[in-house]
């Protein structure tokens, strides 16, 4: 059964704090996700970082995937006009 309350979320809370607040406070039983590019990532094996971790992965598996694009695009450049 799903019980009223409030639950404060800050970004130095681990994933696992979060889950288990949702758990302990409201009884949900939640599983939380991060968007990579654009697809959403189940945060279950990275659950002991927090929510501000879990953002900066999100960007940097976003920047790393711009640049890994780029460089494919220099070298078909390189490759068309070599």
């Amino acid at each position: 059964m799903h019980r009223n309350g409030e639950l404060q979320i800050m970004s130095w809370y681990s994933v696992t704090k979060v889950e288990s607040e949702l758990k302990t406070v409201f009884g949900l039983n939640a599983q939380i996700f991060r968007k990579e590019n654009n697809d959403w990532v189940q945060t279950s094996k990275t659950d002991i970082y927090t929510l501000h971790d879990q953002e900066d992965f999100a960007r940097q598996a976003s920047v790393s995937i711009s640049s890994k694009w780029m460089n494919s695009q220099v070298n078909m450049n390189t490759y068309k006009n070599g």
